[in-house]
């Protein structure tokens, strides 16, 4: 009896460990996938920001030249510094998405976004502050009419493309998730 009593007891002990050593397994996995997401959801804000912050500068702009039209000039300085500071916080979130990590497929996606990105502030807002500091309502006009519109939709076309790059990558992040969750269940 005391030989089959030490072969369960032992037998228990080994079950025992080998369901602590899966569960600290799934565990120290649940806590790395957790911070892959974190990771995502702050590439994904960046990408975000960088797109309202030059929506905001623009309205910013707008009121500027508003103010200017009025003849209110200190509130348009103020407007116009407020816009200047909103593409800063642009280009700063937009270079945090740059140098997150990327896959080697997402690098062209990347690449793209960052050129039409670099065109649409150097060609279709930076003139647009020049414009609105120099006092020149009509160059200001023919920026806003001719060139903003055109180089923002391509901004736009290419972070949606980074957008659905990065989606699909979450959903297959969350599959695997999923899919070690309830492999760690099934082992347990």
């Amino acid at each position: 009896i005391g030989a089959v009593l030490t072969a369960a007891l032992l037998a228990l002990t080994l079950v025992y460990a080998a369901s602590a050593a899966s569960s600290f397994a799934a565990l120290v996995k649940s806590n790395t996938s957790f911070d892959q997401v974190a990771k995502e959801i702050s590439v994904l804000q960046d990408v975000s920001d960088s797109v309202n912050h030059t929506r905001t500068s623009r309205v910013w702009m707008v009121q500027a030249s508003v103010y200017s039209s009025y003849g209110m000039f200190k509130e348009a300085e103020q407007a116009l510094n407020t816009a200047q500071a909103k593409l800063t916080d642009s280009r700063k979130a937009f270079e945090r998405y740059q140098q997150a990590p990327k896959t080697p497929a997402e690098g062209p996606i990347a690449a793209a976004a960052q050129a039409r990105y670099a065109a649409f502030v150097a060609e279709g807002l930076q003139p647009l502050i020049t414009a609105l500091q120099k006092g020149n309502p009509q160059n200001y006009i023919n920026t806003l009419r001719n060139k903003t519109p055109a180089l923002d939709a391509d901004f736009e076309k290419a972070i949606d493309a980074v957008l659905a790059y990065r989606a699909d990558q979450a959903k297959q992040l969350q599959s695997g998730i999923r899919t070690d969750f309830e492999h760690s269940l099934i082992r347990l």
